[in-house]
């Protein structure tokens, strides 16, 4: 393919297979894998696009999706709506990975804890009572309410994968020239 622009894929083969990835672990109830196979698919989308338009500083192979996000939307015109979703999916999969993250805002306890404050515990109590058939003990409730937290998020990354590659099918990238192999320019924005 010599034109990354309109395509809507800019990685490679892998990438995709990751955002099918996603799709499967979350339909299986596998959710931390969906957010994980979500993840590295945006990243890698990302870094295709920078790395096709020549517009990373030294060293920007090394970005994780945080940075990538800030580039692409100073660089490149990422919305910033979709900005936004896509440092959530980074926070949502620092808060599983990373240990340090762990008492972080995003956090699956602290998600959790919000929500069972948000909806009420006695709201939980009675919707894992429907799904179940019998009353659940405390632990078994807070399990899903973790559940349900996690089932979001997992949701939630997904959208903001496909959300990306929308934007992507619809881009046209300044400086990327699309009579060059790869469509990049040679030259920084």
């Amino acid at each position: 393919m010599d034109d990354v622009r309109g395509m809507g894929f800019v990685s490679t083969v892998e990438d995709g297979y990751l955002l099918t990835g996603a799709q499967l672990c979350f339909l299986s109830g596998a959710d931390a894998g969906a957010i994980f196979c979500a993840h590295a698919s945006c990243e890698r989308d990302l870094a295709a696009m920078v790395n096709a338009a020549e517009t990373g500083p030294r060293g920007w192979e090394r970005w994780g999706l945080g940075p990538l996000v800030t580039h692409c939307i100073q660089h490149h015109g990422l919305p910033g709506v979709l900005g936004q979703q896509l440092l959530d999916l980074n926070e949502s999969r620092k808060t599983l990975y990373h240990f340090g993250h762990s008492d972080a805002e995003a956090s699956l306890a602290r998600a959790t804890s919000a929500l069972i404050e948000d909806g009420g515990s006695e709201k939980l109590f009675e919707d894992f009572k429907k799904l179940n058939g019998r009353e659940g003990r405390n632990k078994e409730v807070w399990r899903y309410a973790m559940d349900r937290v996690l089932e979001d998020k997992a949701l939630a990354a997904i959208d903001a994968t496909l959300r990306l590659r929308s934007w992507f099918a619809v881009k046209e990238f300044p400086g990327v020239d699309a009579d060059r192999p790869c469509g990049c320019s040679g030259q920084p924005e």
